[in-house]
């Protein structure tokens, strides 16, 4: 979780969700729409050693169908409860994907 006074996140990452990496020296920030595929993040690793990139995107996808979740009932409403725009969007992949 973020804790972070709302006029020092970036505006490019001011949205819903976001990722946050942090070092010793720095904070780098990374917006997440609920839309869009999730972003690739820089991880960095011990002093000399270079940064990895994560796919956040690749890990949910292994996440889910390596943890069991396809049998997740999506019926009920989300906790938190999701914008009315972005409920509406969900609601409609469910319908598509048959899980509602």
């Amino acid at each position: 979780m973020l804790i972070a006074p709302w006029e020092l996140v970036p505006a490019a990452c001011r949205g819903t969700y976001r990722v946050a990496v942090t070092d010793p020296e720095n904070i780098e920030m990374y917006r997440v729409p609920l839309r869009d595929r999730l972003p690739t993040i820089r991880i960095p690793l011990r002093a000399g050693d270079r940064d990895v990139s994560l796919s956040l995107q690749a890990l949910i996808d292994a996440a889910y169908e390596n943890g069991g979740y396809d049998d997740v009932d999506y019926r009920g409403e989300p906790e938190p409860p999701l914008w009315r725009e972005d409920a509406d969007w969900a609601n409609e992949l469910l319908l598509a994907a048959k899980r509602r």
